[in-house]
């Protein structure tokens, strides 16, 4: 019985461990890099998890993304159909970057950086597409406390958004209520 008592306690130990590297492993396979991963225990109501970072090439940007102390509540009867009730993402920060040849000085433009800025993936981006390229957890609210979206490229107000608000997933729909403030705009 102690035995036992004591493989279960050192599993539950290692499972942090475990899953952060399970899932770094997933992100590289999905195209990410430079992956970063770490959970904290799980309790019988929810976990936190401190840190989720990664990054992708875009042809002449890369994205970024960094997700600090997410709270996911759930319940056992949520977590058996595969899915969770609540997750909270008070920080959120998604960073488009101009990546620069080497050689090449940053501040001037080549005629080959105006053609990828036509034919870049950013260029005519949705939010569904952003959605569609991040793995998301099956939920049933999610909030957004700040979530900071900076794209070098742009100029203006829209150069970064700030993004705030809640989502519920009902029936296989997606609704709620999202604020977005440009810099020097009304939200």
């Amino acid at each position: 019985l102690f035995l036992g008592l004591l493989v279960l306690l050192g599993l539950y130990l290692l499972l942090p461990l475990v899953a952060s590297a399970i899932l770094t492993i997933g992100l590289n396979r999905y195209g990410y890099e430079h992956v970063l991963v770490q959970l904290g225990y799980p309790g019988l109501r929810g976990m936190r998890i401190p840190v989720v970072s990664f990054r992708q090439e875009l042809g002449r940007e890369k994205l970024l993304v960094s997700l600090t102390n997410i709270d996911i509540g759930y319940s056992l009867p949520q977590l058996l159909q595969g899915r969770v009730g609540r997750v909270v993402l008070p920080d959120v920060a998604l960073q488009i970057l101009n990546t620069h040849s080497r050689g090449e000085p940053e501040g001037e433009q080549t005629s080959a950086d105006r053609i990828d800025e036509v034919e870049s993936p950013w260029s005519l981006l949705t939010a569904g597409d952003l959605l569609h390229r991040l793995p998301i957890l099956p939920f049933d609210e999610v909030q957004l406390d700040r979530v900071t979206i900076f794209r070098e490229q742009a100029t203006g107000p829209l150069r970064k958004v700030n993004v705030s608000g809640a989502l519920m997933y009902r029936d296989g729909e997606i609704g709620g209520q999202l604020s977005f403030q440009g810099n020097e705009s009304a939200s």
